[in-house]
C-alpha cells in the first residue's frame, strides 16, 4: 500500500452503502490499484457517504476500470453481501 497521505488521494466513487464501497475498493485492488474507503463527513446527523479513493497517479487507471466494469447496483450488492435484492434478478 502506498504511504501517501489519505488527504492527497482522489475520490473515484461516493456511495451510501459502505459494503458496496468496500466491494469497489476490492475490485480496484484486484487490479493492483490501491484503494481506501473513508467516510466523506464526520458530522453527526449528516447523510454519510463513503468515498473510494485512489492515489492521483492511479486515478486514470481506476476510472477506466470502473467505466469498463459497469456493474449494476444489484450486482455490487450481491458481491458485497451475497444476496440478490431485485425480484428481476431472481427470475
Amino acid at each position: 500500500m502506498d504511504v501517501t497521505s489519505k488527504s492527497t488521494w482522489t475520490s473515484v466513487a461516493s456511495l451510501l452503502d459502505v459494503r458496496v464501497a468496500h466491494t469497489i475498493a476490492a475490485l480496484l485492488e484486484a487490479e493492483a490499484i490501491a484503494a481506501q474507503v473513508i467516510p466523506s463527513s464526520k458530522l453527526i446527523g449528516e447523510a454519510l457517504l463513503w468515498e473510494v479513493r485512489v492515489s492521483p497517479d492511479r486515478l486514470e487507471a481506476a476510472c477506466c476500470l470502473l467505466a469498463q466494469s459497469q456493474l449494476t447496483e444489484s450486482e455490487l450488492s450481491y458481491l458485497a453481501i451475497g444476496v440478490l435484492n431485485s425480484t428481476a434478478d431472481s427470475k
